[in-house]
């Protein structure tokens, strides 16, 4: 049967988990405070990896790391695609060459972005073996993640399109399901309306 609602889960250790309308909310629901916890955040935009590093020390995050660079097969430098539109910045920058929905829904087209030369490199380089919860957010290289992971998240949330039309499908979205089902995990589809 489909699940068509979550609104708390609790896992064996009584870690609580709620649901949100979307994962960049600014939504408390409870505070919990865990002085054991890590987080790293990897954010290819130097604007942006500046703003996390300071919004994660305002918050008075002890255990934190902001990686600037990109994720992807190999380490080297890649040309990254940016909206020249601010607003379409945060969330539509891709590495040059992949499939990115934004440009395939016509939210803006090549004529519309810039290039930069950003450090690129594979997860594994940043990964010890400790992620417990991973998201994902990628604009096309998610299956470079996962195919480049050390540790084994108990939950792992990745965006991607893979619904009809095709051109807004995720070019490598067997070899993501596939990953997750040869990892043990079970696939949880929430399809979030356009």
């Amino acid at each position: 049967s489909e699940v068509s609602e979550i609104l708390r889960v609790t896992d064996a250790d009584g870690h609580e988990y709620h649901q949100v309308e979307y994962l960049s909310q600014d939504v408390i629901y409870k505070e919990v405070v865990n002085k054991d916890a890590r987080i790293s955040v990897v954010e290819p935009m130097f604007e942006y990896a500046a703003q996390l590093d300071y919004a994660l020390f305002q918050a008075q995050i002890e255990k934190y790391a902001v990686f600037n660079v990109a994720l992807g097969d190999s380490e080297g430098k890649t040309q990254f695609c940016v909206p020249k539109k601010i607003g379409d910045r945060q969330s539509s920058a891709y590495i040059k060459g992949n499939h990115c929905a934004y440009l395939s829904r016509g939210k803006f087209s090549e004529d519309d972005v810039f290039e930069v030369s950003i450090d690129v490199c594979p997860m594994s380089y940043l990964d010890d073996g400790t992620i417990d919860l991973l998201t994902i957010d990628v604009e096309g290289s998610e299956y470079s993640v996962l195919n480049h992971l050390v540790s084994n998240p108990a939950i792992v949330l990745v965006e991607l399109y893979h619904s009809p039309p095709k051109e807004f499908a995720n070019e490598k979205i067997k070899e993501i399901s596939d990953w997750f089902e040869k990892n043990d995990y079970v696939l949880v589809d929430v399809v979030e309306p356009d």
